[in-house]
């Protein structure tokens, strides 16, 4: 209920309330130019510590360029399949360019490979032709599927579910 009131304040004061963004996100809110960016612990199923972590692989190693990455590099004990999902759904890895369909359809593929590979650097596995496997094998594309986005009401509803409030607009926008 705080979030609703402080986001409907800001929106009242013309303030830009922006949606979490995995790369640019803090913890909490915090300011981006003269706007409010939406902080990734306010979402549901999304705890301090995963976000501290997520935050901290970040400083260490630059933004994530897309799901894979972001998996392969954030610690799988910190996240899970609903930390994940909450994520998505609420627009934080939109900036990968890919929809939120899309993503929501091929993230537990992308786990079970970050899994897998790293179980393999574990035990030093090695490949056919004796090297170890790497990144640059091609383990790390992931093939996304040609499918739409969700239509706008199903969108601003799961952001309303995982964030407490409509981040990328709302249901009633087509009617104002």
């Amino acid at each position: 209920d705080k979030i609703k009131f402080y986001v409907a304040y800001a929106k009242q004061k013309k303030i830009e309330v922006l949606p979490p963004d995995i790369n640019k996100s803090q913890t909490y809110f915090s300011t981006d130019g003269k706007s409010i960016r939406f902080g990734i612990a306010a979402l549901k199923n999304v705890g301090v510590n995963v976000v501290e972590e997520i935050i901290a692989e970040r400083e260490r190693n630059g933004d994530f360029k897309d799901l894979m990455d972001f998996v392969n590099r954030v610690d799988g004990q910190a996240l899970n399949k609903r930390c994940i999902e909450s994520l998505i759904q609420a627009g934080a890895f939109d900036c990968f360019g890919k929809t939120r369909s899309q993503l929501m359809s091929v993230y537990t593929i992308a786990i079970t490979r970050a899994l897998d590979a790293k179980k393999r650097a574990i035990s030093g596995q090695m490949d056919m032709f004796g090297s170890l496997l790497s990144q640059d094998d091609g383990i790390d594309d992931l093939e996304y599927p040609d499918i739409c986005e969700y239509i706008p009401k199903v969108k601003l509803h799961l952001e309303k579910e995982i964030a407490g409030v409509y981040l990328s607009g709302h249901p009633l926008d087509a009617f104002a």
